[in-house]
């Protein structure tokens, strides 16, 4: 285990108030992987998505009184076709209806040359992300995680989606990742970087 990942290990316990021994952690690759051993260890085996599914009905209700829809949104739609980072005004007033924060996507420039862009995604000053494939759910799973210390108190998880919107706020806070960057699939070696 390199520096980076016993930190990362270390902020988790320390938020959970668990340990996870040396052969649990060895075993642990993806972010799914850590939600599971941690719901295991919390005796978490509650799979609701309810604080998801509020924070969609918020989402939608942000969305059509800012006037950027006139009707909700379903969890698989891509978000891009509702908001853009890159029109301040219309992103503003979503955030602003919202009264939630909102991590804001690095989205690829069209103004910038094709090989500047594949330039920065190589150098990773580019996440490993396309703004315009994000659904509406990962948009939520990123706004959960970083309001995640508004949503729960970490005595009180009660489903494996709580553990995983505090463990992608964690990931992102200990490491610099993206929001939008931790999935539940993501390898936190060969995708996130951490050594």
């Amino acid at each position: 285990m390199g520096l980076d990942s016993v930190e990362l290990l270390m902020d988790i316990e320390d938020y959970f108030g668990v340990t996870i021994s040396n052969s649990e952690a060895e075993k642990i690759y993806t972010v799914q992987q850590m939600v599971d051993t941690l719901a295991n260890l919390l005796i978490i085996k509650d799979e609701n998505t309810d604080l998801r599914d509020a924070i969609l009905e918020r989402v939608n209700h942000a969305l059509i009184n800012s006037g950027i829809s006139s009707s909700p949104i379903s969890p698989l739609d891509f978000i891009s076709s509702y908001l853009s980072p890159d029109n301040k005004e219309s992103w503003d007033a979503f955030v602003s209806e919202l009264q939630l924060k909102v991590p804001k996507p690095d989205t690829i420039k069209e103004n910038r040359t094709k090989f500047l862009n594949k330039l920065m995604k190589i150098v990773h000053l580019h996440p490993q992300y396309d703004w315009r494939l994000i659904t509406a759910n990962q948009f939520i799973d990123a706004i959960c995680a970083m309001n995640y210390k508004k949503f729960l108190n970490p005595g009180q998880i009660k489903s494996k989606f709580e553990i995983y919107a505090a463990v992608c706020a964690i990931t992102v806070k200990t490491i610099g990742v993206d929001y939008y960057e931790v999935t539940p699939e993501k390898s936190f070696t060969s995708d996130l970087g951490i050594d």
